[in-house]
C-alpha cells in the first residue's frame, strides 16, 4: 500500500469518527442550565385538591390525588419570541418535558410517603421572560398516626409534608401560591368521611443535624360519619339489651326462662361481635366502640346473676324482697348502661 493509500485510509478514519462524535456532542445538555437559577431560588407552590379516595385506620394511612403547580423564574429560559417563532414555550407530557427541555426544576417529595407516588398530567410553560409554569397531577399514599380513642366519632388531621428534594432552605425558599391552593370541585366524595377544612403553609424543618429544608405542609381535616357504624352496631346492640331487661317483669316461678333469655341474650351480644369485627380498627389502644361492646355484654351478664339472686330470695322464703330487686333493677340497668357509655364518652371523645 503507498503512502497516499494510507493517508487517505486515515483522513477517512479520522472523518468517521468526527461524524460518530458529532450528535452525541450537539445532544449534550448545557450543564450550567441543569442547577437552580440563582441561591436562594424562590418558587412558589400551590397544592389544590381533587380527592381523597381512601383512609387506612389499619396501616395508618391515606391515599390522595392533588393538582401540583410550582412557578419560578429562570432568566436563562428567556427568549426572543420573534427569533423563537412562539409566545409561550410548551412542553406537555412526561416524556416531553424529560427528553425535551433542558433546565433545571424544582423536584417534589413527600416526607411522610408511604409507597405509592405517581405524577401524571405533566405540563411546563415558559414566557419570554423566563418566569416558569410547572403543574402536574400527583397521585399518592402518606402516612399518617391516627387517634382513634372516639372511634367512630373521632376527627382526624391528615398532614402532607412536601419539599423540595435535594436542596436547604438557603438554597431554595418555597412560597405558598394562594391562587391555586384549595379543594377543587364541589364534588368531593370520601366514602365514610366529610372534609371540613384544608390548610396549607410553609414551614422550616430540620430532617438532619445542620440541614434545614423548606416544607409544604397542607392538612386536611375530617371528620368520621358514623351514621352507618350507629345503624349497624350501636342500635341493634343496644335494642338487644333492652330486650333483655324483660326478665325483671317475668314472675318469679319462670327462673329457667329468665336463665334462658339472659344467656341467650349473652351469646347473641358475642355473636354480633365476631360479626362486626371486620368494621373495627385493629388497634392496640381502648376506644368508645369497644367501650360500648363491653358495657352491653357486661349488663347482660349481670342481668343473669340478678335472676340467681332473685331465686335465690324466693327460695328462702324472701319473696318480697326477690319483687323488690326486680323492681328496682327496672331503672338501675338502664340508667347503669347510660351512665356507663356517657362517661366512656366524655373520656375518649
Amino acid at each position: 500500500m503507498t503512502r497516499r493509500a494510507i493517508g487517505w485510509l486515515l483522513v477517512l478514519l479520522l472523518l468517521v469518527l468526527l461524524l460518530w462524535a458529532w450528535p452525541a456532542a450537539a445532544n449534550e445538555p448545557d450543564l450550567s442550565l441543569l442547577g437552580p437559577p440563582a441561591v436562594p431560588t424562590i418558587v412558589s407552590v400551590g397544592f389544590a385538591l381533587l380527592d381523597l379516595n381512601e383512609i387506612n385506620e389499619r396501616q395508618e394511612t391515606f391515599e390522595f390525588e392533588t393538582l401540583i403547580t410550582l412557578r419560578w423564574q429562570d432568566d436563562r429560559q428567556a427568549f426572543d419570541p420573534a427569533e423563537a417563532g412562539v409566545q409561550e414555550k410548551y412542553y406537555q407530557g412526561a416524556l416531553h418535558v424529560a427528553e425535551s427541555f433542558v433546565g433545571w426544576w424544582p423536584q417534589l417529595g413527600i416526607e411522610n410517603g408511604a409507597g405509592q407516588f405517581e405524577q401524571r398530567g405533566r405540563l411546563l410553560r415558559i414566557q419570554p421572560d423566563g418566569s416558569i409554569h410547572y403543574l402536574y397531577v400527583l397521585h399518592a399514599t402518606a402516612e399518617q398516626p391516627l387517634d382513634l380513642h372516639a372511634f367512630p366519632f373521632d376527627e382526624q388531621q391528615l398532614v402532607v409534608r412536601m419539599q423540595v428534594l435535594g436542596h436547604r432552605a438557603d438554597e431554595i425558599v418555597l412560597r405558598k401560591l394562594p391562587d391555586a391552593t384549595g379543594v377543587v370541585g364541589q364534588l368531593l366524595n370520601i366514602a365514610g368521611w366529610d372534609l371540613k377544612g384544608i390548610s396549607v403553609e410553609i414551614e422550616e424543618s430540620d430532617i438532619l443535624h445542620g440541614y434545614r429544608l423548606n416544607q409544604l405542609v397542607t392538612r386536611l381535616h375530617v371528620e368520621r360519619e358514623p351514621f352507618h357504624l350507629v345503624a349497624l352496631v350501636v342500635i341493634p346492640l343496644s335494642l338487644l339489651v333492652m330486650l333483655t331487661w324483660s326478665v325483671f317483669w317475668m314472675d318469679e316461678e319462670s327462673l329457667s326462662d329468665r336463665i334462658n333469655i339472659s344467656f341467650i341474650g349473652i351469646l347473641s351480644v358475642v355473636a354480633y361481635q365476631f360479626i362486626i369485627q371486620d368494621s373495627m380498627p385493629e388497634i392496640s389502644y381502648f376506644t368508645l366502640m369497644d367501650a360500648f361492646l363491653i358495657s352491653t355484654l357486661t349488663i347482660v351478664g349481670l342481668s343473669a346473676v340478678v335472676n340467681l339472686v332473685v331465686d335465690r330470695f324466693n327460695r328462702t322464703g324472701r319473696k318480697e324482697s326477690g319483687d323488690r330487686v326486680d323492681v328496682m333493677c327496672r331503672w338501675i340497668f338502664p340508667v347503669v348502661f347510660v351512665a356507663i357509655n356517657g362517661v366512656c364518652a366524655l373520656i375518649l371523645v
